[in-house]
């Protein structure tokens, strides 16, 4: 999945795991993890604090963010966990292309000097 973000900005990253014929699944609980193999930008996981107040609005599935860098680019990011819930550890891996351009502006910030005398 391809993600597009400005650099002010970063991207909250939700599973959904399904099985093969597209019901909904689980992936051991705490096995959920999140990387950026290549470019700028950064993952994290998101706090128990932001795990809470996203179930709390109604949020499902939240992993983490996918942050920017400072400076317009591209990185590819991975999520994965294992799928297999007992003893055993079966990975499956998603991710994509991660794009964040410098944001638009939004307000010129114009001012106005003292007066002065005309010329004519």
């Amino acid at each position: 999945m391809d993600i597009k973000s400005t650099t002010e900005e970063m991207v909250p990253i939700r599973f959904a795991p399904t099985t093969k014929e597209g019901n909904p699944s689980k992936i051991e609980a705490g096995s959920a993890q999140l990387s950026v193999p290549t470019g700028g930008a950064t993952a994290r996981l998101a706090t128990q604090a932001e795990l809470d107040a996203d179930a709390a609005a109604g949020g499902v599935g939240l992993v983490g963010f996918i942050l920017s860098e400072a400076t317009a680019g591209q990185s590819t990011w991975q999520g994965s966990g294992d799928a297999d819930l007992g003893a055993g550890v079966e990975t499956i891996v998603d991710g994509g292309v991660y794009v964040y351009n410098d944001p638009n502006a939004v307000n010129l910030g114009a001012s106005a000097g003292a007066p002065v005398a005309k010329v004519a």
